[in-house]
């Protein structure tokens, strides 16, 4: 069972706006944990619109090792008034802060955490110090397992061509703290969230709140699947019953969840009807309102995976909520293209195709890709699993794989996990190694398919890197192969 988490301190701000943000702050010792992008966007809009007592930044890493712009950022603060500890050896050192602003990458226990909530610290996560602060206007919170980013990004840009001031951004990209100093009253701001900026939310209300699905993903991080799943559900603890939640009505298992969701509740799926909501019946797409509207065939979606259609129908829904016809969301439909590394077709080398689908960070993301291929499957899986239970697999590859091969740092333990099957694995010192290998395990009329269910930071840069370094392996392999026999 899964119910809406109890958050037994919270801070209580009344709402948006830079009036708020000001009275929060100003007269109070305010540090910023983590000098990335978010941390940088978060002092950036505290030196612009508050007046803190003291203003601080501490972060794990090495000024030295950084690169130059960044050091130089860093060391331009003192020169500013702003207080700086790199590597500080004692956590003691925010006993003398009254509020931390915490960039996303922090665990729930650091020990810096840890002592401020014990001292009973304010503890605020970056992206609601843009809620605070922003114009006044309408926010769309999506979060989920997986389809995060597609999700926004769609969502965005039907806004953007029904004519509507749109601000995107959060963890899609552009921090919330930086992104809303250019936007203006009356913008509807369009944010994706993860977990980890969900888990210490405090103010932030959406107008219209998304979850696309759930699974076991970042239990490194969070500690536990029911942790993580709390943390998506915060999303909806502050809403109003004016407001309106989305949410996958095929996740049967948050369903008393749901009912506990103070909002006007839309469901979506693709197993069955949702009232009100959204769904898929004979290849159609359709809107259940009262009475059934239809929106168009599910080929209007340039790529119709599976997974990408129950994407298409939270934004329909998420269209509907905001009072966009049904005319405007049919016309931005056919435009709608998904981003790159999402099962994306490569190429095809004598019958075998070649899909990335390195945005599959977890398991969840992994089975979706496996159930849309229609052929057999050679994968290429590994990496950082993340404290996941990959064995929740071992049945689907059963059925549809014909071999797997396995890179990155916890391939022995995923081995170990896929044991059993009958289905042959071999492992690859690199991406190159890994491309070359699952062709000659193909057979004609197989796919090689890059879902590794894993993060990529063992290998490369993140996980658009790992799909680029797929992408030109496969490619390179083609040219070879061609030019040996012509």
């Amino acid at each position: 069972m899964v119910v809406l988490p109890d958050v037994s301190a919270r801070l209580e701000v009344p709402g948006p706006g830079v009036l708020t943000l000001r009275d929060f702050l100003d007269g109070r010792r305010v540090l910023v944990l983590g000098f990335g992008v978010s941390g940088q966007a978060a002092l950036d809009l505290i030196r612009a619109v508050a007046r803190p007592a003291a203003l601080a930044v501490a972060d794990e890493g090495d000024p030295a090792a950084w690169d130059p712009d960044r050091r130089s950022r860093w060391q331009a603060l003192a020169a500013a008034g702003v207080e700086t500890y790199a590597r500080p050896a004692d956590a003691a050192f925010v006993d003398a802060w009254d509020c931390l602003v915490v960039s996303p990458g922090f665990r729930p226990w650091h020990p810096w955490l840890e002592r401020a909530r014990a001292r009973g610290k304010a503890v605020l996560p970056e992206f609601e110090l843009g809620y605070m602060v922003a114009p006044p206007g309408t926010w769309i919170g999506i979060t989920g397992t997986n389809g995060k980013t597609t999700t926004t990004q769609w969502v965005g840009q039907v806004l953007t061509e029904a004519g509507l001031p749109t601000v995107v951004g959060g963890n899609i990209g552009e921090p919330v703290s930086r992104l809303v100093r250019h936007a203006r009253p009356g913008s509807y701001y369009v944010i994706e969230l993860s977990s980890f900026q969900l888990h210490g939310l405090n103010v932030f209300r959406p107008d219209v709140a998304v979850l696309l699905n759930v699974d076991q993903d970042h239990l490194d991080w969070h500690g536990s699947v029911a942790d993580y799943v709390a943390a998506k559900l915060r999303l909806f603890e502050r809403q109003r019953p004016d407001d309106w939640a989305i949410v996958n009505g095929d996740e049967r298992h948050l369903w008393e969840a749901y009912r506990s969701i103070p909002a006007r509740l839309l469901s979506f799926g693709l197993s069955g009807r949702w009232y009100p909501g959204a769904g898929v019946r004979d290849d159609w797409l359709l809107l259940w309102w009262g009475r059934t509207y239809p929106i168009g065939p599910v080929r209007l979606l340039s790529t119709p995976w599976p997974f990408m259609v129950a994407n298409l129908l939270a934004v329909i829904l998420t269209g509907v909520a905001l009072r966009l016809t049904l005319p405007q969301i049919r016309t931005s439909v056919r435009r709608l293209t998904a981003p790159p590394h999402r099962l994306e077709w490569v190429a095809r080398i004598r019958d075998v195709d070649f899909y990335d689908d390195s945005k599959a960070t977890n398991v969840h993301a992994v089975r979706w890709a496996l159930t849309s291929m229609t052929r057999p499957v050679v994968l290429i899986a590994g990496g950082q699993a993340k404290g996941q239970d990959v064995r929740s697999l071992r049945s689907l590859l059963a059925e549809r794989a014909r071999a797997v091969v396995l890179i990155g740092e916890d391939r022995a333990q995923i081995r170990a996990a896929w044991a059993g099957t009958g289905v042959p694995m071999v492992e690859a010192a690199d991406m190159e190694e890994a491309v070359r290998v699952a062709f000659t395990m193909a057979q004609p009329g197989d796919a090689v398919l890059l879902s590794p269910a894993c993060a990529s930071f063992d290998m490369f840069r993140g996980y658009a890197h790992r799909g680029d370094v797929f992408r030109k392996a496969v490619l390179d392999l083609k040219r070879t192969l061609e030019e040996s026999t012509a």
